[in-house]
């Protein structure tokens, strides 16, 4: 059986994450369907954190720490990690939206990021590098800061070949980042009197998290919110481009040494398949 179909042993761990996704995708779109920020992702991440923390995981037999022999759920829940992610990244490139990308806030766009991605790269690294942390939590934070939060992150997790612990630590990190810039952006904003140009592309350029950047782009006002998802969806083209960066820069070499490495023998697949959708 090739090893992109679950096996009969996998089910229990995939029917476990998908379960928690589709609760949150109803939690959200019934409790909180007028909470622009609050996303699926979050609710997902909550409900992920209860049922690891609380007698639900006892209950249902759920034991990460017991390894792949110890846990019924381990491999379905590495089995969605890895391939059921990589098919959801191939989709995410049917959501990139270029209608709403005006020319004029284009190229002011791409001046302000031509500055901030290697800056937030570098930044990123040197703070890293000072608190000792692991390489993969630089580039998972990096990536999650200059694109879009936990779906950057997510999709750059299985290039990098972070540890499961690092994708998690990374996604609460940029999710937090969320949580200050919705309670910090718009008194700030007020205080140096921004117009709507102004306010609505710091929030799409400065926010994590899409429902975030929205949600701060909303509270600014409703024109500065269009601006805001026109800005955010110009980081999100990046996405693509951004992950093949990372795979040729943090590339393995092969066993025999050989400094002739070709692109396509790094680029995963499912890159293809994102910009296949993209395309579509």
């Amino acid at each position: 059986m090739p090893n992109w179909l679950p096996a009969q042993r996998d089910l229990r761990g995939v029917a476990l994450a998908l379960s928690l996704a589709l609760l949150a995708l109803v939690i959200v779109r019934t409790v909180f369907h007028d909470w622009t920020w609050v996303s699926d992702i979050v609710v997902a991440i909550g409900l992920g954190t209860l049922v690891l923390n609380s007698p639900i995981a006892a209950a249902i037999g759920l034991n990460i720490a017991g390894g792949r022999e110890g846990d019924p759920y381990e491999r379905g829940l590495r089995y969605t990690g890895k391939w059921l992610l990589r098919l959801a990244i191939i989709l995410m490139g049917l959501k990139v939206r270029t209608d709403i990308i005006d020319i004029e806030f284009l190229v002011q766009i791409v001046i302000v990021l031509s500055f901030t991605l290697p800056v937030t790269f570098l930044v990123a690294h040197t703070i890293a590098g000072l608190l000792g942390l692991r390489r993969e939590i630089a580039d998972l934070i990096a990536i999650g800061t200059m694109v879009c939060g936990a779906s950057a992150i997510n999709a750059l997790a299985p290039i990098v070949y972070a540890r499961r612990r690092d994708q998690g630590l990374a996604v609460a990190t940029v999710f937090l980042f969320s949580i200050v810039a919705l309670v910090t952006f718009v008194p700030l904003g007020t205080v140096f009197d921004l117009n709507t140009d102004s306010a609505g592309l710091w929030a799409g350029m400065a926010v994590n998290d899409l429902s975030s950047s929205v949600a701060v782009g909303r509270q600014f006002g409703e024109s500065e919110s269009l601006i805001a998802t026109m800005a955010k969806g110009t980081r999100i083209l990046l996405l693509g481009p951004l992950l093949i960066g990372f795979s040729i820069l943090r590339r393995q070499a092969p066993a025999e040494g050989s400094t002739r490495l070709r692109l396509l023998a790094h680029l995963p697949l499912f890159l293809i398949g994102y910009v296949a959708m993209f395309g579509i």
